[in-house]
């Protein structure tokens, strides 16, 4: 018989009893109940990373959009993305290097 060797590593990147992740939840789970979404409660121990990087990249954007709207009027506008050649979002590029 051969002598098989096995090795299983793991990283968990996510603490599900850290606070930071359970305030993602309890936000999340308040959008789910607004929005009168009918599903399952998220739970700590089930998100997964994508999940998280999503969620953080939302917050990143609305955070910017809200920074950049106390120094700059923010204007929505229609965008037309069969233009061509397409016109970006006038305050697109400002939005981008607010976020850097």
């Amino acid at each position: 018989m051969q002598n098989l060797r096995t090795n299983i590593t793991t990283v968990r990147l996510i603490d599900p009893l850290s606070p930071f992740v359970e305030n993602i939840v309890r936000d999340l789970n308040f959008v789910q109940q607004r929005m009168n979404l009918n599903m399952e409660p998220l739970k700590a121990n089930k998100l997964t990373v994508n999940a998280i990087l999503i969620y953080d990249a939302i917050n990143v954007f609305a955070k910017a959009l809200q920074g950049l709207g106390m120094t700059n009027k923010i204007i929505t506008e229609p965008l037309k993305c069969m233009n061509s050649p397409f016109i970006p979002w006038s305050n697109g590029f400002k939005l981008i290097n607010f976020m850097r």
